[in-house]
């Protein structure tokens, strides 16, 4: 019998792009929307719901979409619960009604990053806008029962991701870095992030999993993992705090991992520690310098 096919909600997204080349990787039929007219199937979120097409039965349907930036969110956050979360309540609707399984993409910032190592069954606490429609978003997804599940996710790190790049570019030609202090992440790769949706979907793992880190991480040290791993000179990164570096942050967490005794023992993946997905992210630069 042939598998239901997965739809990529916001399928030109990173994330979305990079589960999208997973899935049909692992031979799974997969159909993207997006915004663009591009797309196989184009769906603007902020649009009115009764204008969107009808997507797939059956099948899965990931909802990778997302106003994602925090000062949007604030400034805008009319549009931001319009396509974060009643755009996700619109599609849950939907997905009852055509035997879908629904998979939402969210955050750790549906916590207020006073405690490392949420749960999935802490209740959110968010204090951004953005934490709060993807908390709403949640709650959607959750009444859904064994026909939904969330993708939680700590910060995903892409082989191209700019401050990153940025800081390799400067430690190669022996420019000083200054990364911050006093801000944290729990990196994930970006292949590992991908590989964990497209399991839940495929699987119709209901429920909440949690992708993350085993720890949390200050940007200072994942900028001496890059250093140390580029066998760079160790004097060059110069940590600041995040006021000397002139951000002006709205979210600044103490802590931003997550439990991921579910992402264990239901998918069977072991989460890794954060510098791991630092190193590889120079091994991913060195192989491309060397060229074929």
């Amino acid at each position: 019998m042939t598998e239901p096919g997965i739809v990529i909600v916001g399928g030109d997204s990173r994330i979305g792009a990079a589960a999208a080349r997973r899935l049909r990787t692992d031979g799974a039929a997969v159909t993207v929307t997006s915004r663009r007219d591009t797309a196989a199937i184009r769906l603007d979120l902020a649009a009115p719901a009764e204008t969107w097409p009808a997507l797939p039965e059956g099948g899965a349907w990931v909802v990778a979409a997302a106003i994602a930036s925090l000062a949007r969110c604030r400034d805008e956050p009319a549009l931001a619960r319009r396509v974060n979360a009643e755009a996700v309540e619109h599609l849950a609707r939907q997905a009852e009604r055509r035997g879908a399984f629904l998979v939402l993409l969210s955050t750790n910032q549906v916590f207020d990053g006073t405690r490392p190592h949420r749960a999935d069954g802490d209740p959110p606490c968010p204090i951004t806008e953005y934490g709060r429609t993807k908390a709403d978003a949640e709650a959607a997804i959750l009444a859904l029962g064994p026909s939904g599940a969330i993708v939680r996710l700590t910060k995903v790190l892409a082989p191209d991701e700019a401050l990153m790049q940025g800081w390799m570019a400067d430690l190669r030609q022996g420019r000083p870095i200054h990364p911050a202090a006093d801000m944290v992440l729990a990196p994930v790769a970006q292949a590992v992030a991908a590989q964990a949706i497209g399991r839940v979907a495929r699987e119709r793992l209901a429920g909440i999993i949690q992708v993350s880190a085993t720890r949390d991480i200050s940007y200072a040290a994942a900028a001496a993992v890059i250093a140390a791993e580029m066998k760079a000179d160790a004097t060059l990164v110069r940590p600041r705090s995040a006021t000397e570096l002139g951000l002006s942050l709205e979210f600044q967490p103490r802590w931003t991992s997550l439990d991921t005794t579910g992402f264990a023992a239901r998918l069977g993946m072991v989460a890794s520690a954060p510098d791991q997905p630092l190193r590889a992210l120079v091994h991913h630069q060195s192989t491309i310098e060397q060229g074929p």
